[in-house]
């Protein structure tokens, strides 16, 4: 399992490529690891 700073990391990744199935994969990975409210911080 990944930890928080990768998810993030991850997360910024996707979400600077600007695909929309990229950053929902990487969503839904992240709440394995992560409460939603601090995704969304």
């Amino acid at each position: 399992m990944a930890s928080k700073e990768e998810m993030i990391q991850e997360l910024s990744d996707a979400i600077i490529s600007c695909k929309k199935d990229r950053v929902i994969a990487a969503v839904e990975k992240a709440k394995e690891v992560m409460e939603p409210s601090e995704i969304i911080d």
